[in-house]
């Protein structure tokens, strides 16, 4: 699945700046997926949990990271990458091949887990080269 992988981006102050960026990666395959991941189940206190294979390459060859939800909250919605947690708050982009060292080395899966009382569909779209 080679192709081209574009991302705009306009952030925009209200009666004051805007900032914007594009890119364009020319990538030797992509992965996109959707998953829903459970509500929190009060019944045992535990947060739905959803695991999702990453990748099948190292790290240095992932070009772009998406993760996206239907639905955001400050605190409810989180991932584990590479041993990071994170909160999934708003749409995430991550750009370019250094990008993943923040995660670790060569991350395999995201963890998804959802605190709120409704399910939540995540999307992640991974682009990827091929050395």
């Amino acid at each position: 699945m080679p192709g081209t992988v574009r991302s705009q981006i306009t952030v925009r102050v209200a009666g004051g700046p805007s900032l914007g960026a594009a890119v364009s990666k020319t990538v030797a395959g992509y992965d996109k997926l959707s998953v829903t991941v459970p509500a929190f189940d009060a019944e045992t206190s535990t947060a739905g949990t959803v695991s999702v294979a990453l990748q099948p390459a190292p790290s240095e060859h992932v070009e772009m990271l998406v993760i996206t939800a239907n639905r955001y909250d400050d605190s409810d919605l989180s991932y584990q990458l590479g041993g990071e947690e994170l909160q999934l708050d708003g749409p995430q982009l991550f750009v370019g091949s250094g990008m993943m060292s923040l995660f670790g080395s060569d991350p395999e899966t995201i963890q998804l887990s959802n605190s709120m009382d409704t399910p939540v569909t995540v999307s992640v779209l991974v682009a990827r080269n091929i050395s």
